[in-house]
């Protein structure tokens, strides 16, 4: 039948012929009844006879155009095995239909799926097997596109099985194309049937782009370590690679570490290179993860003794790209090396060596003018003068690396050319570099000054004394900041790899030092202090009598005032950083803990004794503020869950709030025990601690974070005695109230007839000892139950459940407990009144629990020292 849309005689008759389960498909058979005639074809008999007329048909123009529903179906298989078949999909015929467009006709035994892929121009590189070559060439021309065997500038895309080949390199180097991996089109193919998707859209082709190291198998040789070998193997994971032990099986052979050659072949005697199998430098992977791409392998080659021939022989394109490239590369050298020459020659006649090294024509070998020379001749070059040329060479030597710093790590890190993009965004660039160009250029007019005052001779302090002001303004937010910008560094090293690889690649650039960029970055911290020691060294050589005598005083005095602002700025921001870390490792942390005026002293490992706050032998850690303690629970294995806080808020005490601290002796030196008497929200509490080791407690998350890392600095995890925490709460407490005299704020028990012992005891008094222990209190009278106190009590209280079990005693409600401690044994709480009652038993069980303990301010012992001299008598 023909096509209903002919337009002259020299036209091809048109017949579209529907096949398989095509034909049952409404929605094709409707597209195809509004604008073309077509015919379905279901008979076996049918279709031979159709196929065979095909051949006769194109001699006659007419063109018979077979619509399958499916290209994986069987019907669509025996079609393709004929020649001269012309083969579209129902899909292609309703998206048409759909645009009310024309079927486009495809092209002559290529069947025609979809257009999605009509403007991609795609070539292959890599090794790849022909099957599997042939596979991947039929999905892109069956989505529409074209494939071509070289690369040049039409092509729009290429698939890299592998990177490998001269193809891959020129694609890489000429940045027109994308380079995909073959996922992208194993994607593409899923999705024929989204008409919604756009197969060449940038953020859907993004992921899909080939990694550095994409499918080679690398093998590295002289790794240093364990440590080391495993973190190339990661990085080489990340990146699309992967390692091998095998050197026969790898794609690269990679020297780390400096290695020679001699060296390896001693290690592998029979080792021979396979085709197309690279010897380089570890620079190479570093180059490839910074590109983020294959670098090219000739730039960083080991060259073997006799094996390069040999393996040149084994491939012709090879041995004609190697050729071509050591021709011209010898040309170059040659010409570079001839042009050295003459301007040597020229720059000998006029140039002295330093001139050439300055660039100053009017310099002498010194590097000093002519008319400056004729002086210094007569002058005698004592330590004055060298000292003076002392800081004028280092301070030129630090604007050189300060130069270099910014043109070889910030600049080139926040190019926007760079392909797939700069290494560091703007926020990181900034985090990390700070205000580096501004020291850089206040430090290029100092020695512009310099110059001025050495070739004037006046003093060379002026210079500094003059800058002052803006060497505070400009190294303030440096020195601030600085440790956020070690931070940064390490973790990028870890979270980006072009910004890691980059730095591994300056690590061995000379004009840098081969230093890491942390040792470049603490250059400005060390400025200021060595100016400050030169000054001082060359005032020792000045006489009281000379007139630059006065103006190195002021300037050192001026220097240092300086640098004592910029370490107590820096200690200021250490300190409310630290502020915001343990903050943000506690749990149900009060808002009013953050505070700009408030600073981090201390903290201190402790565990509770007095049952006030949490209960018995519970961990805590005592965070101490310049206006206030923050009681913490330490948690324990809390790395197990990341979300988890290392800490949980127990109590939030103020300074003023603390009446008293009480050193407790002890017998045994593992327990040093104090006490504490302060108000939490309004409730008197009396607190008694034990120091806790350190050593042997459970080390929970918060020891391995960064958080305690950056704290390190201001205190120490060691094991910390009673006498320095009573010491440190003690002086804090002073400056908070203003008190001359620390002392006043410690009461000491001393012990008269025996050694005081743990006031945990309780804690491990066995169940049978329990009714003797309670004969004994029984029988002591009213003045010695008065002497015991609130502590006894909290240690009774404590025993209340296994003595109760012994007894069995009914437990007694709080509010009943409260009344009957109130009427029937009142002298508990009131320690001065008569020695009238005995001691009973089951009223001294009735002890309030620590919520009912004290309900108000007037609960609070009036005379704290009798309350602890009262644990001594006991």
């Amino acid at each position: 039948m023909e096509d209903t849309q002919q337009n002259s005689p020299d036209d091809w008759n048109i017949t579209f012929c529907v096949f398989g389960t095509a034909c049952s498909n409404t929605q094709l058979l409707t597209a195809l009844d509004d604008r073309y005639v077509f015919e379905c074809v279901k008979n076996e008999t049918e279709v031979n006879k159709i196929l065979a007329e095909t051949k006769d048909g194109l001699l006659k123009r007419q063109l018979k155009i077979y619509i399958v529903d499916s290209f994986d179906e069987e019907t669509f298989y025996n079609l393709r095995e004929n020649d001269n078949i012309y083969i579209i999909s129902s899909e292609l015929v309703l998206l048409c239909a759909e645009k009310k467009i024309d079927i486009p006709v495809p092209r002559k035994n290529r069947p025609l799926y979809s257009q999605q892929l009509e403007s991609a121009v795609i070539c292959f590189v890599g090794s790849a097997r022909r099957e599997t070559h042939a596979k991947f060439s039929d999905i892109v021309h069956y989505l529409g596109g074209s494939v071509r065997k070289d690369y040049s500038e039409q092509v729009t895309h290429v698939i890299s099985f592998a990177n490998l080949g001269e193809k891959y390199l020129t694609a890489f180097n000429m940045e027109r194309s994308e380079i995909l991996t073959e996922d992208w089109l194993v994607e593409c193919w899923k999705e024929r049937n989204n008409r919604s998707l756009n197969m060449l859209d940038a953020d859907f082709i993004r992921k899909y782009r080939a990694k550095p190291l994409h499918n080679l198998c690398l093998f590295f040789y002289g790794t240093s370590d364990d440590t080391e070998q495993h973190h190339l193997h990661t990085l080489t994971l990340d990146n699309g690679g992967y390692t091998t032990t095998e050197i026969s099986d790898a794609t690269h052979v990679i020297f780390c570490n400096g290695m020679d050659v001699n060296t390896f072949l001693t290690s592998y005697p029979s080792y021979k290179r396979k085709h197309r199998q690279h010897i380089v430098t570890v620079q190479w992977f570093w180059e490839c993860l910074c590109l983020m791409g294959k670098a090219d392998e000739s730039i960083y080659a080991i060259k073997l003794p006799d094996m390069n021939e040999l393996v040149a022989s084994d491939s012709p394109r090879t041995t004609l790209s190697t050729s071509l490239n050591d021709s011209n590369y010898l040309h170059t050298t040659s010409v570079k090396r001839k042009r050295r020459k003459e301007s040597d020659s020229n720059n000998e006649t006029t140039l002295s060596p330093n001139s050439k090294r300055f660039n100053n024509s009017n310099e002498n070998e010194d590097g000093l003018d002519e008319d400056i020379q004729t002086k210094v001749v007569n002058v005698k070059k004592d330590n004055k003068y060298l000292i003076a040329m002392e800081i004028r060479e280092t301070e030129r030597n630090y604007v050189t690396m300060l130069g270099n710093i910014i043109r070889i790590f910030k600049t080139e890190m926040e190019n926007d050319d760079r392909r797939n993009g700069p290494i560091l965004t703007k926020v990181e660039s900034t985090q990390i570099f700070g205000n580096i160009e501004e020291i850089y250029h206040l430090h290029l007019a100092i020695g512009e000054q310099m110059d001025k005052a050495m070739n004037e001779e006046s003093c060379i302090g002026s210079v500094f004394l003059n800058n002052t002001i803006e060497l505070l303004r400009v190294y303030q937010p440096y020195t601030k900041f600085y440790d956020k910008t070690i931070q940064a560094i390490h973790f990028l090293e870890k979270n980006n790899s072009r910004f890691y690889a980059y730095l591994k690649i300056c690590e061995h650039k000379s004009e840098l030092g081969k230093q890491h960029l942390v040792d470049l970055m603490i250059r400005p911290i060390q400025r200021l202090p060595s100016v400050l020691l030169l000054l001082e060294r060359l005032l020792k050589y000045t006489s009281d009598a000379h007139p630059d005598y006065q103006q190195l005083i002021e300037t050192i005095d001026k220097l240092r005032d300086v640098t004592k602002k910029l370490n107590e700025e820096r200690g200021k921001t250490e300190r409310h950083l630290s502020l915001f870390s343990i903050v943000n490792s506690i749990e149900n942390c009060p808002p009013e803990l953050l505070a700009a005026h408030r600073d981090y002293l201390q903290k201190f490992n402790l565990t509770e004794l007095s049952q006030e706050l949490t209960g018995k032998r519970t961990h805590l850690t005592l965070f101490l503020f310049s206006d206030c303690i923050e009681i913490t629970k330490l948690r324990v294995n809390t790395w197990k869950t990341s979300f988890v806080k290392s800490y949980k808020h127990v109590a939030l005490i103020q300074l003023s709030d603390v009446h008293s601290l009480f050193d407790i002796p002890s017998s045994n030196d593992d327990y040093e025990q104090f006490g504490m008497l302060c108000s939490i929200d309004g409730q008197a509490r009396q607190l008694i601690f034990r120091v806790a080791d350190n050593t042997n407690m459970s080390m929970s998350r918060s020891h391995f974070t960064e958080s305690v890392t950056s704290l390190s600095t201001i205190s120490s995890l060691n094991q910390t005695n009673k006498s320095e925490v009573l010491q440190h709460l003690a002086k804090a407490i002073a400056e908070e109230r203003c008190l001359l005299d620390k002392t006043s704020l410690l009461e000491s028990v001393a012990s008269e007839n025996r050694p005081l012992q743990p006031l945990s005891s309780v804690d491990y008094m066995p169940d049978s000892d329990t009714l003797s222990t309670h004969s004994t209190i029984s029988a002591t009278t009213s003045s010695g139950l008065n002497s015991v106190g609130s502590v006894l009590r909290s240690g009774l209280c404590r025993a209340k459940s296994r003595l109760s079990r012994t007894f069995s005693f009914s437990p007694i409600s709080s509010k009943n407990r409260l009344k009957k401690m109130l009427t029937s044994n009142s002298s508990l709480l009131h320690l001065g009144e008569k020695e009238n009652e005995n001691f009973n038993s089951t009223k001294r069980l009735s002890v309030p629990s620590r919520q009912d303990s004290f309900t108000s301010e007037c609960n609070f012992p009036r005379s704290p020292s009798r309350l602890m001299h009262s644990i001594q008598e006991h």
